[in-house]
């Protein structure tokens, strides 16, 4: 008798543990979809955020333009064409010297 009530203690105990088990997994699961949840919220958060910046960098990349270029049309209007020309040379070097720099040294970190 005293086998059997022993074995029916232990079959009790692997059901409790099983049943704690069962209750942590869906507990956990539940957990993990919460922080999903959240992180798809934050995610979306920051996309708009980047795409705001992403615009606002156009935005200003394109006025800049437009200005410097009204610029360099009131000086060739006002007769000064070589001052232009000047600026247009000095522009293409920095800018050519700076993007050969960048991805010079882009290429060397990977």
């Amino acid at each position: 008798m005293s086998m059997i009530s022993r074995l029916e203690q232990e079959n009790e105990t692997k059901r409790e543990e099983i049943a704690f088990a069962k209750e942590q997994d869906e507990r956990q699961y539940d957990y993990a979809l919460k922080v999903l949840a959240a992180q798809e919220r934050d995610r979306g958060g920051e996309r708009d955020h980047d795409a705001r910046l992403q615009r606002r960098r156009m935005w200003f990349a394109g006025l800049l333009t437009v200005a410097s270029l009204c610029f360099l049309g009131v000086l060739i209007y006002m007769g000064h064409t070589q001052t232009a020309k000047d600026i247009i040379s000095l522009v293409s070097t920095i800018v050519g010297v700076s993007f050969g720099g960048y991805f010079w040294g882009k290429s060397k970190k990977d």
